[in-house]
C-alpha cells in the first residue's frame, strides 16, 4: 500500500511532503540469487549429474538415490525428488517512509530537510522432509540429519537525514547558485537462525521445529555502519552559454578507524552551450550542442562494518580446559588493520551532446579515465600471520572507457510514431600498481575442494585485472608422439618422442597436452599464462518503440562482445576424473578412445585433466532480446461510462531469445563474479524467461 501528503502553507512559503508504503513479497521455492559453494548444493551440478534412465526400471520418481552407487555420491542422489519435498519460503516485508520539508526563509534563499526511514524484515523457512537428500536415512548417506528444518529473521533498519541551504540569484546574465549541507545515515541489523535436526514427526513441517530428539542449534548476529558527511556546491553559467561547477564533500564512515575515518572529494566541471552562439543559433539543423569536461574524485567504503576491527568468534565446538572443566572460547578470525581507508577514485571526463533537427536526432559522446588508488581488496597473508586473508588497501587500477548513445525519432505523424535508441559502452581496465614488490595477484575460486586454492584468475601489473590463468591446451597426445614398447609383464610402456614434452610421467594417449612455453622440457607452474579476457570489449543495447494509435509495441536486444568465458562445468561433465558414476554431457562422447584416436577430448580418467587450460574457455559474446512489450490504452470516450479514468492493458515477456556460441546454459554469467574473477560459470541457476500480463486502471 501506499499513502502521501503534500501540502503548502504559509502563502506558499512552507512545503510540507509525506510519502510511505508498504510491500510484502513470498517465495515459495528455491532462491535464484542464492549462492553456496558446496558443490552438493548446486542446482545444475544435481540435475546434470544424475542418471537419466534407472537400471532397475522404476519410474525415476520412485527411486530417491541409487543403490549401486554409494551415497556419498551427492550427485546420485535424485534432485527433482528431493526437490518436490523440500519446503522453500521467504518473505520479505518493506516498509518506507520518506518526508521533506522546503521552507524559503527569504527570497532565494531555501532550507531543506529530507529524511528517510526503512525496514525491512526477511524470513526464511526450510523444510526437509525423509524424501530429500539430508533427510533421508542411509547407512552410507554423509549428508543425513533426519527430517529436519531452519528458521531465519533478519530485521534491517535504514534512517537517512539530509539538510541543505540554496541560494541562488540572476544578475545581468550571469546565474549562480549555491548549495551547503550536511548528511546523516545509519545502517543497522540483527539476525536470528535455528537448525532443527532429527525431527520426530514430519507431518507437522514447520510447526513441528521444536519438536527434535536433539538440541537445535541457535544463531544470531548483530551490525551496524554510520556516515556522516558535509557538502558543499557552486553552479554557475553566463546566459545559459558558459557553465562552471564546483563541488566538495566530506565523509566519516564508521567502517573505518578514527585516524582514516574521512574522506575529502573535490569535483569540478566546465560545459560550453556552443550551439547558443551567434553563429548557430538560427541553425535549423544543428539544434543543440554542448562540449563537456570534468574531474570528479569519490570515495568507496563498501567493506563489511567492522573490517578494520580484529573479531573474535565462538561456537559450541570453541572451547578449552581449565580447572579440570571446559569453557567457552574465543578465537580470532580476522585480522585488525587500523590503516585500511577509503578507496579513492579520480575520474576525468570529456563528453560532447549533439542535437539535429529540432533534436529528432539526439548524440552523447564521452570518453573517461578512472585512476583508483588504496583497492579495498582480501589479500591473501602470509601463513606466519595465523590468519589467511585480511581486507587491505592494494595497489592501483586504471579505466579507459567510451561511451556513445544516439535517440532518435524515426517517423512521426498523426496516427504513427517509431523511435530508436541504441547505445554501446568500451571499457578497458589496467592494473597499474601492486603493493610492495609484487608483479601480478592471482585468486583462486571456490567451487569445489580440489579448486579451493588453485589460481584460476591472475591480475598482472600492466594488464587488465581478472585475466583468466592456466596452461595453453594443444590438444591430446596421440599414439604417434609415443614409442610403445612392452615390460616383462607384457604392459605397454610409453616413450615420448623426442620434442614431446610430458605433463607426467605417466601421461598417455589421449591425456591432455599443454604448452611448455618456456622451453625447458618440464610442464609445471612455469607454462601457466593468460588464457582468457572475462571483461567484454563492449555491451550495449538497441530498443525500439512504435506507436500506432492506442496500440504500442517496444522490444530491446542487448549484446556483449569479446569477452570469455570459463565454463568450470565442463571441467566435470567431460572430465569424470575423480568424480565416479557422473552422468555426461553429451560432448563426452566425441573423447578420445582407441577407436576415436584423432579426438582433442580427453580420454576418461586422463591424467593432468583436472588444470585449468585453455580447453575450456569460450567465447562468450552474446545477443540477447532482453525485453519486449505490447499494450493497448483505451481511449477516455470507452471509459467515461464506466467511470473510469484511464485503462491500459499490457504484454510483455523477458529473456525470449539469446544468440550466442557459448555451450553453457548462460554467456551472462553471474556466480562468483567480481573485478577480480570475471564470467566464471559453474552450475548457475538459468536465468528464467518471463511472461506478465497488466491491468492498469485510474479512477
Amino acid at each position: 500500500g501506499r499513502v502521501s501528503l503534500d501540502q503548502k502553507l504559509m502563502n506558499d512559503k512552507l512545503r510540507v511532503r509525506i510519502i510511505s508504503n508498504a510491500t510484502r513479497t513470498e517465495r515459495n521455492g528455491v532462491d535464484p540469487t542464492g549462492g553456496d559453494t558446496s558443490v552438493s548444493n548446486a542446482l545444475m551440478y544435481s540435475v546434470w549429474g544424475y542418471r537419466p534412465v534407472s537400471p532397475s526400471g522404476k519410474d525415476l520418481m520412485e527411486e530417491l538415490y541409487d543403490d549401486a552407487v554409494e551415497m556419498t555420491e551427492d550427485y546420485r542422489f535424485n534432485p527433482v525428488l528431493s526437490a518436490y519435498n523440500e519446503y522453500r519460503k521467504t518473505t520479505t516485508d518493506n516498509l518506507n517512509i520518506n518526508g521533506m520539508v522546503d521552507y524559503e526563509i527569504i527570497n532565494n534563499l531555501r532550507f531543506r530537510a529530507t529524511g528517510g526511514y526503512q525496514l525491512v524484515n526477511y524470513t526464511t523457512e526450510r523444510f526437509n522432509n525423509s524424501k530429500t537428500k539430508t533427510g533421508f536415512y542411509h547407512d552410507k548417506n554423509a549428508s543425513y540429519r533426519g527430517v529436519n528444518a531452519y528458521y531465519r529473521q533478519n530485521n534491517t533498519n535504514r534512517l537517512l537525514n539530509e539538510n541543505t541551504l540554496t541560494y541562488q540569484f540572476r544578475n545581468q546574465g550571469h546565474n549562480v547558485n549555491l548549495l551547503g549541507g550536511i548528511t546523516f545515515q545509519k545502517e543497522s541489523f540483527y539476525s536470528h537462525d535455528m537448525t532443527s535436526t532429527f525431527i520426530t514427526n514430519e507431518i507437522f513441517e514447520m510447526a513441528g521445529f521444536g519438536k527434535s530428539s536433539s538440541t537445535p542449534s541457535i544463531g544470531s548476529s548483530k551490525g551496524e555502519n554510520t556516515l556522516s558527511s558535509y557538502l558543499g556546491r557552486v553552479n554557475y553559467n553566463y546566459r545559459y552559454k558558459y557553465y562552471a561547477t564546483a563541488s566538495f564533500r566530506a565523509d566519516g564512515s564508521s567502517k573505518f578507524s578514527q585516524k582514516n575515518r574521512w574522506g575529502y572529494f573535490p569535483s569540478a566541471s566546465l560545459a560550453w552551450a556552443f550551439s547558443r552562439e551567434d553563429l548557430l543559433k538560427d541553425s535549423n539543423i544543428l539544434t543543440n550542442g554542448r562540449l563537456r569536461l570534468s574531474y570528479g574524485q569519490t570515495g568507496n567504503n563498501r567493506v563489511g562494518n567492522y573490517a578494520y576491527r580484529g573479531m573474535l568468534t565462538t561456537g559450541d565446538n570453541s572451547l578449552y580446559p581449565f580447572d579440570s572443566n571446559k569453557h567457552i572460547a574465543y578465537l580470532p578470525t580476522s585480522m585488525h588493520n587500523d590503516n585500511l581507508k577509503w578507496e579513492t577514485t579520480d575520474q576525468y571526463n570529456v563528453g560532447l551532446d549533439l542535437g539535429f533537427w529540432n533534436d529528432r536526432v539526439n548524440v552523447v559522446l564521452d570518453y573517461y579515465v578512472k585512476n583508483t588508488r588504496d583497492l579495498l581488496l582480501q589479500a591473501d597473508l602470509a601463513p606466519s600471520s595465523g590468519y589467511p586473508s585480511a581486507m587491505m588497501n592494494i595497489g592501483e587500477l586504471q579505466n579507459r572507457g567510451l561511451e556513445f548513445s544516439i535517440q532518435t525519432t524515426n517517423i512521426q505523424t498523426n496516427d504513427f510514431y517509431w523511435g530508436s535508441s541504441f547505445n554501446v559502452s568500451f571499457n578497458k581496465n589496467e592494473i597499474t600498481k601492486l603493493n610492495d614488490d609484487q608483479i601480478a595477484m592471482t585468486r583462486a575460486v571456490y567451487w569445489d575442494n580440489k579448486y579451493r586454492t588453485m589460481p584460476a584468475y591472475i591480475s598482472p601489473i600492466g594488464s587488465p585485472a581478472g585475466l583468466m590463468y592456466g596452461f595453453l591446451y594443444e590438444g591430446t597426445y596421440k599414439t604417434e608422439d609415443f614409442d610403445i614398447t612392452t615390460n616383462g609383464n607384457g604392459d605397454p610402456v610409453y616413450t615420448p618422442k623426442e620434442g614431446v614434452v610430458l605433463y607426467s610421467n605417466e601421461s598417455r594417449p589421449g591425456d591432455p597436452r599443454y604448452l611448455d612455453i618456456n622451453n625447458d622440457g618440464v610442464i609445471n607452474d612455469n607454462d601457466k599464462t593468460i588464457i582468457g579476457q572475462g571483461h567484454p570489449i563492449a555491451i550495449g543495447g538497441l530498443n525500439n518503440s512504435f506507436v500506432y494509435k492506442s496500440l504500442d509495441l517496444s522490444f530491446f536486444l542487448q549484446f556483449s562482445y569479446g569477452n570469455d568465458v570459463l565454463n568450470a562445468n565442463r571441467m566435470v561433465f567431460e572430465n569424470p576424473q575423480g568424480k565416479r558414476h557422473t552422468n555426461m554431457f553429451g560432448s563426452y562422447i566425441n573423447r578420445w578412445t582407441e577407436e576415436n584416436p584423432n579426438s582433442n577430448m580427453p580420454r576418461s580418467r586422463a591424467v593432468g585433466s583436472q588444470e585449468y587450460s585453455s580447453l575450456y574457455i569460450e567465447d562468450g559474446s552474446f545477443i540477447r532480446l532482453k525485453s519486449i512489450a505490447l499494450g493497448y490504452t483505451f481511449q477516455p470516450k470507452v471509459l467515461q461510462k464506466l467511470h473510469i479514468a484511464a485503462a491500459r492493458l499490457s504484454l510483455s515477456a523477458e529473456n525470449l531469445l539469446t544468440i550466442t556460441s557459448y555451450s553453457g546454459n548462460d554467456p551472462e554469467v553471474s556466480t562468483r563474479n567480481s573485478v577480480l574473477t570475471p564470467s566464471f560459470d559453474w552450475s548457475p541457476y538459468p536465468r528464467s524467461r518471463s511472461y506478465s500480463v497488466s491491468l492498469n486502471l485510474t479512477f
